[in-house]
């Protein structure tokens, strides 16, 4: 991924320390918002591209954990209370504003609660809770990502399935124009509540056209 982001490279290059294994996470913000695109777009074949994104949207690199210390010391068996000692002492010196930046990380319920609520503004999008006396596991997710829910109720009209296949293939407007386009969201949403649905709630409809649609649904979902 060095080729992608090089002014992070160039960044740790510059970490006045001998030796280091850190973990952590890039992230671009755009407009005070956090920006998954933006990195998605770091991912081209043309280096001047890549060099030109990096100039005008530099990536940050939030650290949350350090596997190796500057002086040497292999810290994977230690407890994560231990190891976010380390890393607060490495970042005492390391940090560079807005570039290299510690995670936020608290053991307080109360604050943790109040991080939650302020999550889906842009900054973040939920909290991650770890037990401080787990060791480092790589290739194991250890930790729990609490995320903000938001629910909506919604209605389809009605829908077709394409010809020969049991892929949603266009929904029907009030007017009974078929709504044509890519819906791989809203087509696993059908599909999952079809599923779900009892015999009595598969109803059948006819849109002004005349023509029967097929299915007629009512969902309650939730998105993250």
């Amino acid at each position: 991924m060095g080729r992608y982001f090089p002014e992070v490279i160039a960044l740790l290059a510059e970490v006045a320390a001998p030796r280091f294994v850190i973990d952590g996470e890039l992230v671009i913000e755009l407009d005070g918002r956090l920006a998954f695109d933006a990195l998605q777009m770091r991912l081209h074949p043309a280096d001047s591209r890549i060099r030109k994104l990096a100039a005008t949207t530099p990536a940050r690199l939030i650290l949350f954990d350090v596997l190796v210390a500057p002086v040497g010391t292999v810290l994977i068996e230690w407890p994560l209370r231990e190891r976010r000692k380390t890393l607060e002492t490495f970042m005492k010196k390391a940090a560079v504003p807005k570039k290299l930046v510690l995670s936020p990380c608290t053991s307080d319920r109360d604050k943790a609660e109040r991080w939650l609520t302020a999550a889906g503004s842009g900054a973040t999008d939920g909290v991650i809770a770890k037990r401080l006396n787990d060791v480092y596991a790589p290739g194991e997710r250890t930790m729990i990502k609490v995320k903000r829910l938001r629910t909506a109720d919604c209605v389809v009209g009605g829908f077709r399935y394409e010809s020969k296949s049991r892929q949603v293939g266009s929904l029907r407007e009030d007017d009974g124009k078929a709504v044509r386009a890519p819906l791989p969201t809203l087509r696993g949403l059908v599909h999952q509540t079809w599923a779900r649905c009892s015999k009595e709630e598969h109803n059948m409809t006819l849109n002004p056209s005349g023509r029967c649609c097929d299915k007629v649904i009512r969902a309650t979902y939730s998105v993250g």
